[in-house]
C-alpha cells in the first residue's frame, strides 16, 4: 500500500451568466477566492499567473 498517493482535488467555478461551469484544480484553500454571491470558488489563475487546470 503506498502511503503517499497523491490525489488531485478539483472545485467548480461558475464561468458566466449561464451557469457554464469549470472543473478547475486547487492545491490549497489560498486558491479560493469569494465570487458576487459570496461563495468560495477557485481563482482562474493560480498564485504563479498560470491559468489552472480543468
Amino acid at each position: 500500500q503506498n502511503s503517499h498517493m497523491q490525489k488531485s482535488l478539483y472545485v467548480p467555478r461558475v464561468e458566466n451568466k449561464k451557469s457554464f461551469m469549470r472543473m478547475l484544480k486547487i492545491t490549497n484553500r489560498e486558491d479560493l477566492i469569494e465570487n458576487s454571491m459570496n461563495i468560495l470558488e477557485p481563482s482562474a489563475i493560480d498564485s504563479s499567473g498560470i491559468e489552472r487546470q480543468d
